[in-house]
């Protein structure tokens, strides 16, 4: 689900790239993405952790609700 090593092939801060599993096609830079991913170097194994733990979680408490988001709330389940 989290797949962040093709961020590595992003060569500018501000060249904007879309992540294909979205429903909707959104466009990023590295700009609008959180540190801890960007700059992944010796994190790596953090983040690993915090997937494998995403992914074997019960659940997520999710701010947001089906009649706001309906495509995202169904792609989640």
């Amino acid at each position: 689900r989290q797949n962040y090593e093709f961020l590595e092939t992003i060569k500018s801060d501000s060249e904007y790239f879309s992540i294909s599993n979205f429903p909707d096609k959104s466009e990023f830079t590295k700009s609008h993405l959180p540190l801890v991913v960007v700059n992944v170097g010796d994190r790596k194994e953090l983040l690993d952790k915090m997937t494998e733990g995403d992914n074997t979680s019960y659940g997520v408490i999710v701010s947001t609700f089906e009649e706001l988001e309906p495509a995202y709330v169904s792609d989640y389940k």
